[in-house]
């Protein structure tokens, strides 16, 4: 989870990258102005690795110094709520593929099991004669950064892992003459040109091995709505700003609503409002990682953001399926509900903008 942080989470890369940078140069630093001195301590001012506000519980001890102040003193960091930076996490256990049943022709080992424990410990030597007992303190079972996240366990066996985790990359020396690119890879094994980074960084501390190619969908929906506000019959369009949704807690669960949270933070959404043959229309974007469509609401009345909320509340705090929303507002005369599928790909072509358009005008309809 540590490795997912420092190489995903944005904040949290710059500040690993600027701690390794500090500490090179202040060894530098310190060798360059006293060669023979053996440096014991090393003075150390690091960044949380989120930029919002979160708690922290921890085994502290207070103290007065006379040239600091009052101080604390970290003995042990227990638990923090630190947003983790992803939603589902599985664990795979590993099982071996190994015979389990007992042959009843083994030797068996008489042990005993004490009913009768006292709390008493002596300096004594133990006796195998008894079953071991085992005392442990109450540890919590989820840290706080995993309170929305969604944990499963899976269970693989040996030859599993083999075919599905462990993967390994033979490398060979090829002498044909390759170009390179900086567009995306793909799955095709034809003459194509190696995928190429560049960097203006110099060393880097940090070089994802896999470096994401994730595409957001607020970039395709402005690239639509750029495309839409060429043409006259749209009148009046406004994007506005990308906002955030209030995290709803389910009353039965005590859990988020999954649809209020992306990433193990607020998901957030994108709005848009236009003019269309004399009738008011709204897109709604929200945030996603898989499959995408835009809401379409219309309107006999001017779409505000209370109209946008309107049905947000209806999707996230009532739990409405987006179907079911379309229904409610089907034989509706004065407002209308429905969605528009969209391409996910950062390069969408003319056609596809146009073919998008139509579609999206011929659900606004009162």
């Amino acid at each position: 989870m540590l490795i997912h942080r420092f190489i995903c989470q944005k904040d949290a890369k710059q500040g690993f990258e600027d701690i390794g940078r500090y500490i090179i140069n202040f060894l530098k630093f310190m060798k360059e102005k006293n060669p023979q001195q053996h440096l014991k301590y090393m003075p150390i001012k690091a960044a949380f690795p989120i930029k919002s506000n979160f708690e922290i519980d921890a085994r502290i001890i207070s103290f007065y110094d006379k040239k600091l102040g009052n101080c604390i003193y970290v003995h042990e960091i227990l638990n923090d709520t630190s947003p983790i930076g992803f939603r589902n996490f599985t664990f795979q256990t590993q099982i071996s593929n190994i015979k389990t049943e007992i042959d009843k022709d083994l030797t068996s080992v008489p042990k005993e099991e004490p009913t009768n424990t006292t709390e008493t410990l002596v300096p004594t030597p133990a006796t195998r004669r008894y079953r071991q007992n085992t005392i442990s303190t109450n540890r919590k079972k989820r840290c706080g950064s995993l309170s929305n996240v969604n944990l499963e366990i899976e269970e693989i066996t040996d030859d599993e892992i083999k075919t599905k985790i462990l993967k390994v990359y033979q490398t060979e020396d090829s002498e044909t003459p390759t170009d390179q690119s900086l567009t995306e890879s793909s799955e095709d094994n034809g003459g194509k040109p190696r995928k190429t980074i560049i960097s203006s960084q110099g060393e880097d501390f940090i070089t994802p091995k896999f470096p994401t190619e994730y595409t957001h969908n607020f970039d395709e929906f402005n690239q639509y709505m750029s495309h839409i506000k060429k043409f006259e019959h749209i009148q009046n369009l406004q994007v506005n700003a990308g906002q955030k949704l209030d995290i709803v807690i389910d009353s039965e669960t005590e859990k988020p609503n999954k649809k209020s949270i992306i990433e193990g933070r607020n998901r957030q959404y994108i709005t848009a409002t236009f003019k269309y043959q004399n009738i008011y229309v709204g897109l709604l974007e929200l945030e996603n990682t898989g499959s995408t469509s835009t809401w379409v609401i219309s309107s006999q009345k001017p779409i505000i953001q209370e109209t946008f909320d309107r049905f947000l509340n209806l999707y996230i705090k009532k739990n409405q399926h987006i179907n079911d929303i379309k229904a409610d507002h089907k034989s509706n005369k004065t407002i209308s509900f429905k969605t528009k599928n969209h391409e996910r790909n950062s390069k969408i072509t003319d056609s596809d903008k146009d073919r998008w358009m139509v579609g999206m005008l011929s659900k606004i309809k009162i």
